[in-house]
């Protein structure tokens, strides 16, 4: 699929394979992710797809039916009508995800069409409608007495994994030690930890650091079940929004929550990040597809905590 098209390829930390396709206009990257049955471009237009029949060749049934039945296209705005033509849907749209805080907007294909009807839309719905009627702030807020937190490292990545195992029975990417452990280590992630009094693990959030684009997506996030209700997660929002900006130069941030779960889209709301749409039925969880909230914020130099 689209090989002749693109220049190599190479396995990124997620599980999926990073192509560059190549255009008249320059290179376009592509990201392919068998796990969850997708595919991911960056920055195209609508005219790139009439350069040597990739769109023909893009939308073509694939090779296996489980190869991928979703085409997610992160454009640059505008062109809304030519994608429409194209048959594409407008899902939500990221704030600052290209450089130089240039938004994105994000269109998607179905090549199945069951994939794109979306399970208790009706319930995301309402959650997100009782969640924008909240109160926001941006406060940090204290953590239990005796708890402490921390930036992770390399060796921490074990815990990081028991967490998100226990937490997640299955997880959209892959939940090995090595995977965290280099993306400590390269700082292509930034992870926070919360620990209790005794010193365990008990609550991990991290942002997948884009240094090109100058963005990154708040991701990870898990608080053991006996330690919920303690506000863990929103104090490490507040930790990793400055942690960011002050360390790597970030300011726009965002982050994909499960549209199901009102814990952690409230605890973004609360941080004051902005709903931007859904993805539907985007990766896979537990449950079986899961469509995903789109949270973002800008964080500039006023920011404080």
């Amino acid at each position: 699929m689209l090989a002749k098209f693109c220049d190599g390829k190479h396995r990124t930390n997620e599980g999926s394979f990073r192509f560059e396709l190549r255009l008249q206009e320059g290179s376009r990257d592509i990201v392919v992710d068998p796990r969850n049955e997708r595919v991911k471009l960056y920055g195209l237009m609508p005219s790139d797809f009439q350069e040597k029949a990739v769109l023909a060749d893009l939308l073509a049934p694939p090779a296996s039916p489980r190869e991928y039945s979703k085409i997610i296209v992160y454009a640059h705005p505008g062109d809304d009508e030519e994608w429409r033509g194209a048959s594409f849907h407008k899902e939500g749209m990221i704030r600052g995800f290209f450089s130089n805080h240039v938004n994105a907007d994000i269109w998607t294909y179905y090549l199945n069409p069951e994939r794109a009807t979306e399970a208790g839309v009706d319930d995301h719905e309402q959650i997100v409608e009782s969640i924008l009627c909240g109160q926001k702030t941006d406060i940090m807020p204290d953590l239990p007495a005796g708890y402490r937190t921390m930036v992770a490292r390399p060796v921490n990545a074990s815990e990081i994994v028991s967490l998100l195992g226990e937490v997640f029975p299955e997880y959209p990417t892959p939940l090995k030690v090595p995977v965290i452990e280099n993306s400590i280590r390269l700082e292509a992630s930034h992870f926070r930890l919360v620990r209790d009094t005794a010193g365990r693990l008990v609550s991990v959030a991290a942002a997948e650091l884009d240094r090109v684009r100058k963005t990154a997506e708040i991701s990870d996030c898990a608080t053991a079940p006996s330690h919920r209700g303690k506000n863990l997660i929103t104090f490490l929002l507040s930790q990793i929004e400055r942690d960011v900006m002050d360390i790597y130069g970030i300011e726009d941030l965002y982050a994909l929550a499960r549209s199901g779960e009102p814990a952690i889209n409230k605890a973004f709301h609360k941080r004051e990040y902005d709903y931007f749409g859904r993805l539907i039925n985007n990766c896979r969880m537990p449950g079986g597809w899961e469509s995903m909230n789109i949270w973002c914020k800008a964080c500039g130099p006023a920011f404080v905590v």
